[in-house]
């Protein structure tokens, strides 16, 4: 890496960890032209306000899968229909003699517990026949349902030893799992489910910051924290939306709920996250990018394959122009690199120069598919697929970042943050909204066509921000990337 390139990322690290004036970060969106639209400070408490309260994130446990189990003497216990009771699955077999002495201990617990229906027991045997299972329940007098295994049960919970239990919460979640052949294991049975039935402490909410009151209420749907520090976060929109955050050298697949559906191995370190459409099957690729390095990662998850990119100069930005977007069979990658900006074909990593650009900090794609390219001169220039740059537009001093983009025509949002993102977060669809972060920790989520702050925060450590309709109910979700911590925040109903 060249000294000045060095010097121009170590500036870039200086900006996210202190303030660019004394009057602090704000938000400021600019006309087309450069004229002056309208200009919003970031602090969580810039108008005066106090929090309103701690802002909280439920306790992280993982779902429980939902399985249909076929009972011993006909019908089916499935595991959603017993929400809002604790639900105990203790899988055995007739030769396990450690089963066979705990069985009649979970028939007294489920005697004493029925009566309140706050508990629910399934016994699942491992793989014998109906006659064996029904003679031992026989034997043994349960009256507790009693399940029968199969290969839906086996691609859920991999049994590999037993005993095995496994104890659900009254919201469905995964709270513990053990097995045990010891008598002090036995023991821990009622403990453990005593203490769901009871008062449950480690299921309270845990404090990430503070929240402020404003026009629209937002809470954190759940929260869970990862191995290693969150390096860059992304997700999908529809039915089946997906969030994707790097973290160390593998890039994790959640599902809208959280859980980690599966990890993608990547040949470096991740970095920021972007996804597009690159080769023109409609499905979007995953791009991770370290600012400063001579690298981008394509990832393509539902290969889980992952293959690398060496742009002629290292990168302090990406975009993406997506195939949908471009009407073309392959999209192209935007680079903003220390001589301007790059046009780069995914397929065979060549590159083309923008005229008219000189050092580029920051690139971002706006709907109309012009990109606005942020310099080190602190000036906004679009550039259109095809043509050389448009003249510089003067943006206000300090702005690190291209927040939001329209189109020449409309202009540009920019800010001193550490990150953004767009979407329509509020209540009222169609109308977007912007949410940004600052180095202090402050989060605002703003209207877009009039800077109207709609909620506040500060949220301490706030480094990615991704925004997309992960749920398919018509609005977006704000992903959220705090040291370890990946959070889903949404607007309240």
């Amino acid at each position: 890496m060249s000294l000045r390139l060095r010097l121009v990322v170590a500036l870039l690290a200086a900006a996210s960890v202190s303030p660019s004036r004394a009057d602090g970060p704000r938000l400021t969106w600019t006309r087309g032209a450069g004229d002056p639209g309208w200009t919003v400070p970031l602090t969580a408490a810039a108008d005066g306000r106090a929090p309103s309260g701690p802002l909280l994130a439920p306790a992280w446990f993982d779902p429980a899968p939902d399985i249909t189990v076929r009972l011993l003497g006909g019908g089916r216990f499935r595991l959603s229909e017993q929400r809002g009771k604790i639900v105990l699955l203790d899988f055995w077999a007739t030769w396990c003699a450690p089963c066979l002495r705990e069985l009649p201990r979970l028939q007294k617990l489920w005697e004493e517990q029925s009566p309140s229906g706050r508990l629910a027991v399934a016994a699942i045997n491992v793989r014998e026949g109906d006659e064996i299972v029904a003679e031992a329940a026989e034997v043994l007098g349960l009256t507790f349902p009693v399940g029968l295994y199969d290969d839906s049960i086996e691609e859920a919970f991999r049994v590999r030893a037993l005993p095995n239990h496994v104890l659900v919460d009254r919201d469905g979640r995964l709270r513990d799992r053990w097995g045990g052949s010891d008598e002090r294991a036995e023991r821990s049975v009622a403990e453990r489910i005593g203490a769901l039935l009871g008062d449950d402490p480690a299921a309270a909410p845990r404090t990430l910051g503070e929240a402020f009151d404003g026009p629209t209420r937002f809470s954190i749907a759940w929260a869970r924290d990862l191995d290693t520090r969150v390096d860059g976060i992304a997700a999908s929109s529809g039915a089946q939306g997906r969030i994707l955050a790097s973290a160390g050298r593998h890039v994790l697949v959640f599902a809208p709920d959280g859980r980690t559906l599966y990890g993608i191995p990547i040949p470096s370190a991740g970095g920021r996250l972007l996804l597009a459409d690159l080769d023109g099957d409609r499905l979007e690729e995953a791009v991770s990018f370290r600012p400063g390095a001579a690298e981008i990662v394509v990832i393509d998850p539902r290969k889980r394959s992952a293959r690398v990119l060496e742009p002629p100069e290292p990168v302090l930005d990406v975009a993406a122009w997506p195939a949908s977007q471009r009407g073309a069979p392959a999209g192209q990658l935007v680079l903003a690199v220390q001589s301007g900006v790059l046009v780069m074909d995914p397929a065979s990593a060549s590159t083309r120069r923008i005229e008219g650009t000189s050092e580029t900090l920051d690139v971002e794609i706006a709907p109309d598919g012009s990109a606005a390219a942020l310099g080190s001169d602190r000036a906004l220039r679009w550039i259109p697929e095809q043509g050389p740059a448009s003249e510089p537009v003067r943006l206000p001093e300090g702005d690190t970042r291209i927040v939001a983009a329209a189109g020449p025509a409309g202009g540009a949002a920019s800010a001193h943050a550490t990150a953004a993102a767009a979407g329509c977060f509020g209540p009222s669809p169609g109308e977007r909204q912007i949410a940004a972060a600052t180095p202090a920790g402050d989060l605002a989520i703003l209207d877009l066509g009039s800077g109207t702050v709609l909620w506040r925060a500060r949220w301490p450590g706030i480094r990615h921000l991704a925004a997309a309709d992960v749920d398919g109910d018509g609005r977006d979700e704000l992903l959220v990337a705090a040291g370890k911590t990946v959070a889903l925040l949404e607007a309240a109903p």
